[in-house]
């Protein structure tokens, strides 16, 4: 935004003990840009697809009706990949390095990370695997203070603080990321990506353990896209270098903007048994 300056925020350090939940409250003043979300896992512990799905992670402000992110660590892992290309996971050091962010090449819709200027802004952890992790979480985007103080000099103070806090939050398009898991129970199975405001910038599909052959997402009776997995990206980036053995997941399927504003059928056709999540990527 003109005439502020994106900078680090903050940082934050926290111990999550096994099967325990925590919260780290955010402050309101901030608009954050981005999410430096690491994890260091204890020594006995493999790092796996199921283990990154055993942390649940919520971003929220408020209440979770105005969640920006509802899923996984494996959410995360997928996504810091998407969006920045990272190599994230190294397994020999038990480590996972993800950014979480809206800045893609060629994204030019106005969307920061958590832009709700609400009391009550949290992030929150549920650690349900038995050995402990650390989380380290650092944030970046720009202090609203610094924002309002400089359109109150541009504009002579006609604005009101409340007035100029309200304009921005309503210029800000709000990036809400929900994933899910699913299991197919039959070589060939429908799903329903419900209908809801804005749009679908992405649907991300992809395996945790099993083979998907096929996709096909149909809106109204309409076949949007129709995909053979085995012509998509493998996931191969989701392992450490040194081990390239260790694939954390093997298939991805991609889906760019479609309109919410009606259910999806997505049908999955694959091996019976096979985990996969459906993690949507919605801007309102």
């Amino acid at each position: 935004m003109v005439g502020v300056i994106e900078k680090i925020l903050s940082s934050t350090i926290k111990t999550v003990d096994a099967k325990e939940k925590i919260q780290i409250g955010l402050k309101e003043s901030y608009i954050y840009n981005a999410f430096y979300f690491n994890v260091d896992f204890d020594d006995s512990e493999n790092i796996t697809a199921d283990v990154l799905n055993s942390v649940d992670v919520g971003i929220y402000a408020g209440t979770k009706d105005k969640s920006f992110f509802l899923g996984t660590l494996l959410d995360i892992a997928i996504l810091s990949y998407v969006q920045n290309g990272r190599n994230i996971i190294d397994v020999a050091n038990k480590k996972i390095k993800s950014l979480l962010t809206y800045d893609y090449d060629n994204d030019t819709v106005n969307t920061a990370i958590f832009p709700y200027l609400l009391p009550d802004c949290t992030i929150e952890i549920n650690n349900k695997l038995n050995d402990q992790i650390g989380v380290k979480i650092g944030y970046l985007g720009f202090d609203t203070t610094d924002y309002i103080q400089y359109i109150k000099a541009q504009y002579g103070g006609k604005l009101t603080e409340e007035q100029i806090k309200a304009q921005l939050n309503a210029s800000i398009n709000k990036r809400i990321f929900t994933g899910r898991g699913e299991t197919l129970t039959a070589s060939e199975q429908t799903f329903t990506v419900s209908k809801a405001s804005g749009w679908y910038d992405r649907i991300i599909v992809y395996t945790i353990n099993g083979n998907i052959n096929e996709l096909e997402l149909q809106a109204l009776q309409t076949v949007v896209e129709k995909n053979d997995m085995e012509t998509l990206s493998d996931i191969a980036f989701l392992r450490n270098d040194r081990d390239p053995t260790k694939l954390i997941a093997k298939q991805i399927a991609i889906i760019e903007n479609i309109p919410a504003n009606y259910n999806l059928n997505l049908t999955v056709s694959g091996d019976s048994g096979t985990k996969f999540r459906i993690l949507t990527e919605r801007v309102v």
